[in-house]
């Protein structure tokens, strides 16, 4: 249970937050102090990608602690990530490294390639060098220890969206 008192409900489907569109482009979901483009107000999106569920409800637990950051929704490998990347136009994306199907640095090249102002953090366990490098390498614009989830993943996400 990853050493944390919350206990977390093994989810029976992909649960997704409801947004009402703003722009064609983007929706937001909670108000609170966000970023302003072409006049409009918006708050960050977050995407998080992890096949472990236990994961996904602690960074959802976390994100849901800043009313000013919405979720846009969860996928448990990189081809669901890249998809959903695609469908919903998050402006963050949390992606863990070793994933079924397609692992996360492969998704984050993908990713990056196509739309390059979407931020992605790899949040993973594997925190070696070599690992760290790779990320980089493929666009990855932080570098985040799951261990450290509760305390570095919100400034994080602020500092990356320019609402530090």
């Amino acid at each position: 249970m990853l050493g944390h008192p919350y206990r977390i409900a093994q989810p029976t489907e992909m649960q997704r937050v409801q947004c009402r569109p703003l722009e064609s482009w983007h929706s937001t979901c909670y108000p609170g102090k966000t970023q302003s483009y072409r006049g409009a107000t918006v708050t960050p999106r977050v995407l998080i990608v992890d096949d472990d569920w236990e994961i996904r409800g602690l960074v959802t637990f976390v994100l849901q602690r800043d009313p000013n950051v919405a979720l846009a929704g969860e996928a448990t490998d990189g081809e669901m990530a890249v998809s959903l990347v695609r469908q919903e136009r998050p402006d963050v994306v949390l992606m863990d490294v070793m994933m079924p199907r397609l692992d996360g640095l492969e998704a984050t090249r993908r990713i990056k390639r196509e739309w390059p102002d979407t931020k992605v953090l790899i949040l993973t366990s594997l925190t070696d060098d070599a690992t760290r490098r790779e990320a980089l390498e493929k666009g990855a614009d932080a570098f985040l220890d799951k261990q450290e989830i509760a305390t570095v993943l919100l400034p994080t996400i602020r500092l990356v969206t320019n609402l530090a």
